[in-house]
């Protein structure tokens, strides 16, 4: 996992692919004339879902992980609270993996709190189980970009990024 402000994602280049696409999205983004859903940018190799939501108590969210895709939640406008634990702290409710890409787990204490306000992303891998949506304080409405990277375009099990 890894957690930033949009100003630093060009410092990861090394380690995430299509940092360019990313940045350049996010800088020609004009909510005026992009709709909500998925916009393709590579294809399903990347691709940016835009959600328009308001946060809930985080009784009402669950801890989830993707096995296929990456993924780079960016704040565009609001906050939002996410809880990440390692999965292997989590027990599993239910596979939607085949035919969503989506793994829920049950709800368990000690989860890390993180606290995204408008600007900053966060990067889950496979083992980041993340329980997004959550209010940091009241209920606001927010405006957040999801960007999915095809593991499969990532060698995700080079350690020379750890080296």
């Amino acid at each position: 996992m890894i957690i930033d402000k949009a100003e630093n994602l060009c410092k990861y280049k090394n380690i995430l692919l299509y940092t360019d696409d990313i940045i350049k999205f996010i800088n020609n983004y004009d909510e005026s004339n992009c709709s909500q859903g998925k916009h393709n940018i590579k294809g399903d190799s990347l691709f940016v879902l835009v959600q328009k939501y308001k946060t809930k108590d985080e009784d009402y969210c669950r801890p989830e992980s993707h096995q296929k895709y990456i993924d780079i939640q960016y704040i565009v406008k609001g906050n939002e609270t996410i809880l990440w634990d390692n999965i292997d702290n989590l027990h599993l409710k239910e596979d939607k993996s085949e035919e969503a890409d989506i793994l829920f787990y049950e709800r368990k204490e000690g989860a890390s709190r993180l606290n995204l306000k408008e600007g900053m992303f966060a990067v889950f891998l496979p083992e980041d189980a993340h329980t997004p949506c959550i209010s940091y304080g009241a209920s606001k409405e927010i405006l957040k970009m999801v960007f999915k990277i095809k593991l499969s375009e990532w060698d995700y099990n080079d350690n020379a990024y750890f080296t």
